[in-house]
């Protein structure tokens, strides 16, 4: 069963009513729109609303916006397209709306294909085994997503690490380059960086090596290894083994449990 992130609808009345008697610049009528707007929205939970920070007095606004945790997946993809025809009222920046529901986070923007694609993309990718969770990041002042963190179930592999970040990021609508981060949940195996070639370095050197010795995780970035053995005595071993893998710049490290 997945971990579901829901909060009390009261709660999220009481912040919305803050947000409206504390309001005071020239941004209060949209800000009042939004709430009213979303505020009763039947699929969202919670709403926290705050100025945008570079730019507090051209009414800019900065929402996250908890989805309840029993949508359906069209439901969802309702709620993204209802804050992505908001968003598109407001130039690019004035307004920064994140999509939190159960295991993905996601930016909208107010280009509504742009956000379709993200929600589809982070949908197809939450039902994947592999997966047990997701994040988006945007780069606001250009509306594109800039960063993919992806979490890995527990029955995941490092071989699935690597081709999540290698594929991945081919499912979203925005032009690259994107930053990709995979991880396990205690982070032994980490794969991070803008994907390339590097990729399939850096997992042939893994191959060789965890073939070679006992080890107890990497972390994977462009022109580097790292490489967790589980004892300093394997450590000759598995120099050796990465010397004999055509690697290209790819730099290899050990370090003991």
């Amino acid at each position: 069963m997945r971990r579901g992130r829901g909060r009390a609808a009261g709660a999220a009345a009481l912040a919305l009513t803050a947000v409206l008697l504390l309001t005071g610049c020239s941004g209060d009528s949209f800000r009042a729109d939004f709430t009213r707007t979303f505020g009763s929205d039947d699929a969202v939970a919670d709403v926290e609303l705050a100025t945008v920070e570079d730019m507090p007095f051209t009414g800019g606004v900065s929402a996250e916006v908890v989805a309840r945790e029993d949508l359906s997946d069209a439901d969802l993809t309702s709620l993204a397209d209802r804050l992505a025809a908001f968003a598109a009222k407001r130039p690019t920046g004035d307004v920064r709306i994140l999509l939190d529901a159960d295991d993905l986070t996601l930016p909208v923007s107010g280009d509504e294909d742009l956000t379709s694609g993200r929600i589809a993309a982070a949908l197809a990718l939450r039902e994947d085994p592999r997966v047990e969770s997701l994040a988006l990041a945007a780069d606001d002042s250009e509306d594109r997503a800039s960063g993919l963190s992806l979490f890995l179930s527990e029955q995941a592999t490092a071989d699935d690490a690597f081709a999540l970040a290698r594929d991945a990021p081919a499912l979203l609508p925005d032009a690259p380059p994107l930053h990709v981060s995979v991880q396990s949940a205690d982070r032994s195996l980490l794969v991070t960086g803008t994907p390339g070639p590097w990729l399939d370095d850096a997992q042939r050197l893994w191959t060789a090596i965890s073939a070679a010795v006992p080890t107890a995780g990497f972390r994977a970035a462009p022109d580097h290894l790292a490489v967790t053995l589980t004892s300093d005595a394997d450590r000759a071993a598995a120099t050796l083994a990465a010397a004999a893998v055509p690697s290209g710049a790819t730099a290899v490290t050990f370090s003991g449990p």
